[in-house]
């Protein structure tokens, strides 16, 4: 059975924009840390009724083993964002092999 390597990279936006991918990317996780509702992909993520204390909602979107998610990870803030629009995604990916 062929085992392979993978790792995950965590970063947080506060920003509409087009996530970069990393390579060889099998999936991701989007959650909504701030205060401001934001769209993944066209999902609505809403945040915590209790900021500071519970995240607000997430989405994840995985991929089976050896698949590798070629789409876009597009995020985009309500147009009247809070004090503190964030969102922390979370990329699952696989390494080279050596």
């Amino acid at each position: 059975m062929k085992r392979l390597g993978y790792n995950i990279s965590v970063n947080n936006y506060t920003a509409s924009q087009v996530v970069p991918r990393e390579k060889n990317c099998n999936g991701f996780m989007a959650t909504n840390i701030g205060d401001t509702a934001v769209t993944v992909n066209g999902k609505i993520l809403f945040p915590s009724a209790t900021p500071l204390t519970v995240q607000g909602d997430s989405v994840s979107i995985g991929g089976n083993e050896e698949e590798l998610y070629l789409g876009l990870i597009r995020i985009a803030f309500a147009l009247l964002p809070g004090l503190t629009p964030q969102i922390e995604i979370i990329q699952k990916f696989y390494l080279d092999p050596e």
